[in-house]
């Protein structure tokens, strides 16, 4: 069985763009990362988080608004307010840059189903030739595959 050529990604960013885009990832790091809000691992886990109650919360507010005599003014209506009109900023930018990450994060692994396939093939091809002088290669690259050439001859054959 041969194994088939896959070329998902063919990436080949002209420097004059990568020189705009580290331009821009600068502009996005300046401008927005004093903005961000750094959690520690136990405040992602202990706090109540708002998720998919966001209708709730948005009527929560509203109705602090409309009653401010039935609560404490203590309670941080004039907050929470600011905090809907943030989200209702922050959310579209989140989405674009999330948008742009998780292109980024499929073609990153485009690029390396490339090279492992590549990475098969060879290692298909090189067992084909059974050469001693490329044991010690084989066995080598087979412990990639968990237990040496054994493991490895579950690789299929060209």
């Amino acid at each position: 069985m041969t194994l088939p050529i896959i070329n998902l990604a063919d990436l080949e960013i002209p420097d004059a763009d990568l020189v705009q885009i580290e331009a821009a990832l600068l502009v996005l790091e300046t401008k927005l990362k004093p903005h961000l809000i750094p959690l520690t691992t136990q405040q992602r886990s202990s706090f109540t988080k708002m998720g998919t109650r966001e209708q709730l919360v948005r009527q929560a507010v509203t109705a602090a608004q409309q009653n401010p005599n039935d609560l404490p003014a203590s309670i941080g209506t004039a907050a929470a307010v600011a905090d809907v009109a943030s989200l209702d900023k922050y959310r579209p930018l989140f989405a674009r840059v999330q948008a742009l990450a998780e292109g980024c994060d499929d073609t990153e692994m485009a690029i390396g189903i490339d090279l492992m396939n590549f990475s098969l093939r060879v290692y298909a091809q090189l067992k084909l030739s059974a050469s001693d002088s490329l044991k010690g290669l084989l066995d080598s690259l087979g412990n990639f595959f968990g237990g040496g050439r054994r493991a490895a001859a579950a690789v299929p054959k060209p």
